[in-house]
């Protein structure tokens, strides 16, 4: 395939991919708000009925961001890892425009500041970054010593480190490992998916065998096995997140070290920038830099580092707080006295 070619069509799937996640996230976001305020609304929890924990709605989106996983593939093995990481920051702006049309939500001067320079930093590493990969230089990638390292050392500060955050809860008196989740969980979720688009990009250098012939490809397999396995990782952490930190928090920090893995493997392992003169890595490393801090600028991390504890209702029963911020326990209280007077 033509190198030209084979870009565009990689930048076509992963801003597909980037349409379709951030559709997914706004139409989640959007039945959140929608059964929030029908509880709010409500008078009383029997008029209410049960609170439903698979929305239609929420489903949809779900399954449309699970779907957007597919064309994300695509992009790493068609595309380097640089282009593909600025369309990832650029995705924030997507969300943004989604929440603000679709949702209604206000944007700030900070996010429109960070949206436009996500927009920036994003369009100079299109123009200006790398377009190929050479494949020669690809499938003898792990014969290089930096990518061995880096892939032994990264495997062990995974291991080590998703063991330490799991501490608590094999023994209850370890408080070391929630004390430190701010950091490490993540850390351990921007490493594992960074890895992840490690084995990725390497395999579609590979021939694809045929499926009576598969076992005779044991690199290939193991490739595929890898990128699996970081990916549920990759699912799992993410889901750990929702329960144990705040995920204002949690998203922003988790971005940053993903996207500054991605720039460190594009640059180190596969040396995405050596066909480009000097101007044009600079421009291109320099778009890089700014579409990070610009999706940092959309979505700053607050203080609040723990997850708000769950109180008690009126019947004894643990309430998790809502995402609107609106307290629906005091507003169903209130409707009670209100009908008992």
């Amino acid at each position: 395939m033509v190198p030209l070619t084979r870009w565009a069509i990689g930048l076509s799937l992963a801003l597909l991919s980037c349409g379709l996640s951030s559709l997914g996230l706004t139409l989640q976001r959007l039945s959140t708000l929608r059964e929030e305020e029908q509880l709010r609304l409500s008078l009383d929890e029997e008029l209410a009925g049960p609170k439903s924990t698979c929305h239609p709605m929420w489903l949809l989106g779900v399954g449309i961001y699970i779907i957007a996983s597919v064309p994300d593939v695509a992009s790493y093995v068609l595309v380097p890892q640089v282009v593909c990481s600025a369309v990832a920051c650029f995705r924030l702006v997507v969300v943004q425009v989604m929440a603000s049309t679709i949702l209604g939500e206000k944007l700030s001067t900070r996010q429109i500041l960070g949206m436009a320079a996500c927009t920036i930093g994003t369009l100079l590493c299109l123009c200006f970054g790398p377009v190929r990969m050479e494949k020669a230089h690809m499938t003898s990638g792990f014969q290089h010593p930096q990518v061995k390292i880096y892939l032994v050392a990264g495997g062990t500060v995974l291991l080590l480190l998703s063991v330490f955050d799991h501490a608590d809860s094999f023994y209850s008196k370890c408080r070391l490992s929630a004390k430190c989740r701010c950091f490490t969980l993540p850390l351990v979720t921007g490493l594992a998916f960074a890895m992840s688009k490690v084995f990725n990009t390497m395999i579609g250098f590979l021939s694809l065998p045929h499926v009576n012939t598969l076992l005779l490809h044991p690199q290939w397999i193991g490739m595929a096995s890898a990128i699996a396995i970081l990916g549920l990782m990759d699912f799992y952490l993410n889901l750990r997140a929702t329960r144990l930190m705040s995920v204002q928090v949690f998203v922003p920090v988790a971005f940053v070290w993903c996207i500054s893995l991605q720039y460190f493997q594009s640059v180190v392992l596969f040396a995405e920038f050596d066909d480009l003169n000097m101007v044009q890595a600079v421009l291109s490393i320099t778009g890089a830099c700014i579409s990070l801090l610009g999706a940092l600028c959309i979505q700053l991390p607050r203080l609040n580092c723990t997850a708000q504890a769950p109180t008690k209702t009126s019947n004894g029963i643990d309430r998790a707080p809502s995402q609107s911020g609106v307290d629906l326990e005091d507003c169903r209280d209130k409707a009670r006295i209100f009908l008992e007077a």
